[in-house]
């Protein structure tokens, strides 16, 4: 009888019950870790996603103003658009490294300003003339929905 007192009057844990629970700790920290970075990473995509969204929204303002403002338009080769005005000239021309769009601004020969519109990785833009407008084409590979910034032509 004295025995079984001993045993039930002492305190602490037998090995395989730590392992028990440090195995089954670990499962679920490893669980937690995954999720978490999957978590992040979709994070990170959703907010280059709304850089992007935002990047080219910002370029397409600039690109119909600027077509709106031109006396004459002209595509070369799908990959520049020379906008002239009565002081000013301005070319759209597609960059490779890093992928966007980039914008020059001359007055009387001199470059006032410069700009860069970054472009996501996958897209391939290209500038189109139409017979009623001027158009900068973001299509992807495998895209359903291609982006198409248009600019129509004054008369």
């Amino acid at each position: 009888m004295n025995r079984t007192h001993q045993r039930d009057a002492r305190t602490g844990f037998t090995l395989l019950e730590c392992m028990a629970t440090l195995s089954v700790l670990t499962v679920m920290g490893l669980a937690a870790s995954t999720l978490l970075s999957k978590v992040t990473q979709i994070g990170l995509e959703t907010n280059h996603n709304k850089a992007s969204r935002h990047m080219i929204l910002r370029m397409s303002r600039a690109f119909r103003s600027d077509v709106l403002a031109a006396q004459s338009v002209t595509v070369q080769n799908d990959t520049e658009v020379v906008l002239q005005g009565s002081s000013q000239t301005i070319t759209y021309s597609i960059s490779d490294s890093p992928l966007g769009i980039h914008r020059v601004e001359n007055r009387n020969g001199d470059a006032v300003s410069t700009e860069q519109f970054g472009l996501p990785a996958r897209c391939l833009p290209r500038f189109v003339e139409t017979e009623d407008a001027f158009q900068l084409q973001l299509t992807a590979p495998d895209s359903r929905n291609p982006w198409t910034i248009e600019a129509v032509k004054t008369k």
